[in-house]
């Protein structure tokens, strides 16, 4: 019911004498306050209808985004190759500037959560860009390298700019592709890259730890998983002590922050890293399916007795 048709109810209401001027107005006040009506006495729109129209926005601005992608992926694909590399470079280039400037200008004019979101992910996409733009300005042995730096300053920016969980994960993914690129082009053994990335998987979740991070949740996530996939990149790549080093950290360094934090995203990586270090320990030892049976066995009794004596502690 519209608050028009209200009115005049309650108006033939106290004619009839039923209702009071004062209990009319009561009746009124309350309906317009409890947001049940679609417009407000002044004709503008109520909350509901105002939460309808920002995530239709907030739709829209991802479906644009999107579309705008989309469109020029399509449009230059048939022509990509026949375009110069300058003319590359100030297509990349442009692309990043209008989608971190139109997200930048969202973030400026509207607040809230949601219009943060779609700036955010309009920042990250804009980031892309920027790598791409990067990797094209620089010489083809060079190309990850610039690429990355280019994409983790824009990105860098962005979350100075815009807070978000987009842009948080930009500058994360970045940063560790920063590094591995990095030690790709100085020629390191695989190794020493992956005790780069957990290095600096490690330094994120310690920071997100420390507050340094708005979104404490997603690094303390993000860290944990980049940890767990460092030791793992390690032990694919043969360099077995290494990955149990690393494992064996994460799992320390997960179970520490648990009982220092509560938050489960330390402790998933703690598990993991301790069902997965061991078992690879126990198998690579004794080999075959046996071996991995024992090693999920043990690491699955390890973590009961953990598990109990947490309980204890937080009684």
């Amino acid at each position: 019911m519209s608050q028009e048709r209200l009115r005049d109810v309650l108006t033939n209401l106290v004619a009839k004498g039923e209702l009071t001027q004062t209990q009319a107005d009561a009746v009124t006040v309350g309906y317009v306050a409890t947001g049940l009506s679609d417009v407000n006495s002044e004709g503008a729109p109520t909350k509901p209808e105002r939460e309808k129209r920002k995530w239709l926005g907030e739709i829209g601005g991802y479906v644009g985004g999107a579309f705008t992608i989309a469109a020029g992926v399509l449009l230059l694909s048939h022509t990509w190759s026949s375009i110069s590399e300058s003319g590359k470079l100030a297509i990349l280039a442009a692309l990043a500037a209008i989608l971190v400037g139109v997200g930048m200008l969202i973030d400026g004019i509207w607040n809230g959560d949601a219009p943060r979101r779609l700036a955010g992910t309009l920042v990250g996409f804009g980031a892309i860009s920027a790598a791409g733009a990067g990797g094209t300005a620089s010489l083809h042995h060079a190309q990850p390298v610039a690429a990355s730096l280019a994409g983790l300053a824009v990105a860098s920016l962005g979350y100075w700019r815009v807070q978000s969980a987009s842009t948080h994960t930009a500058v994360f993914g970045f940063f560790l592709f920063s590094i591995a690129s990095i030690f790709d082009a100085a020629h390191l053994r695989n190794g020493a890259m992956a005790i780069g990335l957990f290095l600096a998987a490690l330094s994120w979740t310690l920071l997100s730890h420390q507050g340094f991070f708005v979104e404490k949740l997603l690094g303390l996530s993000v860290g944990s998983v980049a940890m767990l996939v460092a030791g793992e990149f390690a032990f694919g790549n043969g360099s077995h002590l290494v990955a149990y080093i690393l494992l064996a950290i994460t799992a320390a360094v997960g179970f520490w922050l648990y009982l220092s934090t509560a938050l489960w995203p330390p402790l998933a990586g703690a598990v993991g890293a301790t069902t997965i270090g061991v078992g690879e320990m126990v198998g690579t030892s004794l080999g075959g399916a046996l071996g991995a049976a024992l090693g999920l066995l043990a690491a699955g009794l390890a973590l009961l007795a953990l598990s109990a004596w947490i309980l204890r502690r937080r009684k």
